[in-house]
């Protein structure tokens, strides 16, 4: 897979880093692996830095949000005002079934929901939470958020296998070396 460069923002969002047109301009139709990775794992950063993978941020189909912008994406995670979008979980299904043609990855987070969807998920190391705690306070995440992603990771490291392939993340290692030591990126 082509790695590039590229300085734009998610802001949380979807990061659409195409990149997989034939010569003469057409899109080339792909049969996505749907890759489910646990909080500040590097999704995004993935799905910005290689072509052909498509980062879903799951907190932007699941809740509505009013836009504010003096409030970074990261901080507004978890706020109490948010109110789950009428439309999940099928908008997410929806949205990772619609781009799979379109892709080589998509980069999800794990939810219930969707565990049938998932080709791997990647699960936090039982030994990771400083770590990942580290990153979120580093991007911003709000003290509530941390505190729900931190009863998240207890449950998802011990994540009940299905049709998916578990693979355990190393405590100091990111979504972009797993990927690589699996031979998906």
């Amino acid at each position: 897979m082509q790695q590039i460069r590229c300085n734009s923002e998610t802001n949380g969002r979807v990061t659409d880093n195409r990149g997989a047109n034939s010569p003469d301009g057409r899109i080339l139709l792909k049969n996505a692996k749907i890759i489910g990775g646990f909080s500040g794992t590097g999704k995004s950063y993935v799905g910005v830095r290689y072509a052909n993978t498509l980062d879903l941020d799951l907190g932007s189909y699941k809740y509505v949000y009013d836009e504010d912008p003096k409030i970074p994406f990261e901080a507004r995670k978890a706020m109490k005002e948010y109110r789950i979008n009428p439309n999940w979980p099928n908008n997410y299904i929806e949205a990772i079934e619609k781009n799979k043609p379109h892709y080589d990855l998509i980069l999800v987070s794990y939810c219930p929901e969707i565990a049938g969807l998932l080709d791997y998920y990647f699960s936090p190391s039982p030994s990771g939470w400083a770590v990942l705690k580290k990153r979120f306070e580093e991007r911003g995440n709000n003290p509530q958020f941390i505190k729900i992603l931190h009863a998240r990771f207890k449950q998802e490291i011990n994540i009940p296998k299905s049709k998916f392939i578990n693979v355990q993340l190393g405590r100091d290692e990111f979504l972009e070396q797993a990927l690589i030591r699996e031979g998906l990126l």
